[in-house]
Order: C-alpha cells, then structure tokens, then sequence
C-alpha cells in the first residue's frame, strides 16, 4: 500500500531508476554465469539460520584467522 501510494505521488525515494538497475544487471550477470557453469555443489550451501558453511571457516583458519561472533 504504502508503495504504491508513493508511486501514485512521484515520491521515488524507494525505487531504483532504469540506469542503475541495468548497471546491476551488468555487474551481476557474469556472476551468475559462472555459478551456472560451476559443478553442482561447488559452491557450498548452508542452512538458513546458521553460521554458514564449514568452508568459511577453513578458509579463515588457513590464514589464522576466525569469525567474531556476538555473544
């Protein structure tokens, strides 16, 4: 509701004009392509509501490093 009234009143504070969507896309696109072109389950997954994967934190651990995690 509150969308479309601000649309209907040329408010645009909560849009994105066609420029910068575009110029997403661009940034995005050949991200996405190589997530497609990668072997199922190359990029790890994780539930939601977690930390995230193992992974993560192996690769933190190789340099000596971990997550700061709030208490």
């Amino acid at each position: 509701e509150t969308l479309l009234h601000d649309c209907l009143a040329g408010d645009a504070t909560l849009f994105r004009r066609a420029d910068s969507v575009e110029l997403s896309w661009k940034v995005m696109d050949p991200i996405l392509d190589v997530w497609k072109a990668l072997p199922s389950g190359s990029v790890p997954k994780y539930e939601a509501g977690t930390w995230g994967p193992r992974e993560a934190d192996e690769l933190l651990q190789r340099d000596g490093r971990q997550w700061r995690n709030p208490s």
